[in-house]
């Protein structure tokens, strides 16, 4: 059917199909894709409709989260997740909310979802960068073996140069997550990676070395960012601004360096190194990433 349908298209309008977007679905597959006007009870659709924002600044964030919580327990979230995971091809708007809502689920859901999410990462192609937040947010208290395990599965898809980590965007995105915990196998992964060819190109990427200099001074690796301030002025300006913030992991070492160089500064230079200074001052504030 699709090569008749291609070749009368091509033939009477120019027009050629698209093989990544074009697929013959079932009647049944179709109808479940199709937004219906009155959505079932506890259905992926009456998900859509929830509002899963909270905010913990809140003045009202106990009531705020009870509330969340009792609209959650509407729905089996790993069934309904566990049903789009099923299909040829993923809703993407339930998706991201599907995965959007895990971090508020029990440990033992949080992990089974987090399980799921990874064996799945094919089908989850469309929404990778969302995937890796919600991976990222969910990991939050649980089992240090079990976050070890979900690190080290992410570094191999890295190393492996899987389909989906050489994507430029969903790499940027599988770092967030390796970022919330130091580990010398993700420390030694993201050194070699800094100068390693990103995406399907032959060069560095500036946000993915940004996001490696940031995670760096996140951690304090004072070794690695000192020896790069050799180096950052021929950097991306956005490679060097993340510099400038990693700088003051460096003590007075970074002190001298900002102020050798401080005629070379633009004024966002500025504005970044001015924000750093003011955080720093800050207990317990941590580079975000």
């Amino acid at each position: 059917m699709i090569g008749l349908l291609s070749e009368y298209l091509l033939r009477n309008e120019g027009l050629s199909l698209q093989k990544s977007k074009t697929r013959v679905m079932t009647s049944a597959e179709y109808l479940s894709v199709l937004d219906p006007p009155e959505p079932p009870r506890g259905s992926a659709f009456d998900f859509l409709g929830l509002h899963i924002h909270y905010d913990p600044y809140s003045a009202t964030a106990s009531d705020d989260y009870d509330r969340l919580k009792e609209n959650l327990g509407r729905f089996d979230i790993l069934d309904l997740l566990g049903a789009e995971l099923k299909k040829g091809r993923i809703h993407p708007a339930v998706t991201r909310r599907l995965v959007q809502a895990m971090k508020f689920l029990a440990p033992d859901v949080r992990e089974a979802a987090i399980l799921s999410l990874l064996d799945n990462l094919e089908t989850l192609a469309p929404v990778i960068p969302q995937v890796m937040l919600a991976i990222r947010d969910s990991l939050v208290e649980l089992d240090e073996s079990f976050v070890s395990d979900v690190h080290r599965r992410i570094r191999g898809l890295i190393i492996d140069k899987n389909r989906l980590a050489m994507v430029e965007l969903n790499l940027s995105y599988m770092i967030r997550v390796l970022a919330a915990k130091r580990e010398i196998e993700s420390e030694q992964l993201l050194i070699q990676l800094y100068a390693a060819p990103h995406g399907f190109g032959d060069s560095s990427s500036p946000t993915i070395q940004r996001d490696i200099m940031l995670v760096m001074a996140r951690w304090g690796v004072t070794y690695w960012i000192g020896n790069q301030k050799n180096y950052v002025g021929m950097a991306d300006p956005w490679v060097k601004r993340a510099f400038i913030v990693a700088s003051y992991a460096l003590g007075d070492e970074g002190a001298h360096w900002r102020s050798a160089n401080k005629t070379s500064f633009t004024k966002f230079d500025n504005i970044v190194r001015d924000w750093a200074a003011s955080k720093v001052q800050i207990s317990g504030w941590q580079v975000p990433i």
